[in-house]
């Protein structure tokens, strides 16, 4: 930690936040995975590599900050999950320049967002819910309003055993695009 410090996680190297970390610069190279393992906290900004990842492990109950940025790959494994948490708020676009993996919420609920605002979640390689195992619950959208959320992937959709992929708020439906 420190105002004036630049890190870089190079290929093959990884950095776990189990405490916020202040940074004046991070890069996440290709291969190289920042693991964040904290409630709630704040996921750096940073520059990422398309092949770089983003691990998210430590969300219990409070969202973390930071997921308006565009990741590389981006995986949510959050076993100990004891509660709905959305993924962003507001008006937002979230990216995913590599895959985006919902591993496993613990049998509770990752909202993409709960936003009355315009959302898109931007996929442009493969988009998986579930590890196959555990209960793993995506919710593209929770509200109950006329906003639309957009769902745009470029690679494969896969929804494995024991995962679902919902929408449960009322108006606009979520619209999901392949390709």
């Amino acid at each position: 930690s420190g105002t004036n410090t630049s890190v870089e996680i190079s290929s093959g190297a990884s950095i776990i936040a189990n405490n916020a970390i202040t940074v004046s610069s991070l890069i996440v190279e290709d291969g190289g995975t920042y693991t964040h393992a904290q409630n709630g906290g704040t996921i750096p900004a940073a520059t990422w590599g398309a092949n770089s990842t983003c691990n998210v492990t430590g969300i219990t109950g409070t969202a973390p900050g930071g997921t308006i940025q565009t990741f590389g790959n981006f995986t949510w494994n959050c076993a100990g999950q004891s509660g709905t948490v959305d993924l962003t708020t507001g008006a937002v676009t979230f990216t995913a320049a590599g895959n985006f993996y919902v591993a496993n919420t613990n049998a509770q609920t990752l909202g993409f967002t709960n936003s009355n605002n315009n959302t898109d979640l931007l996929v442009y390689g493969n988009f998986t819910v579930g590890n196959g195992t555990n209960t793993t619950i995506f919710n593209l959208k929770r509200n109950n309003n006329n906003n639309t959320n957009a769902v745009e992937i470029g690679g494969n959709l896969t929804v494995n055993t024991n995962a679902t992929l919902t929408k449960t708020g009322t108006g606009t439906s979520a619209t999901v695009n392949l390709g």
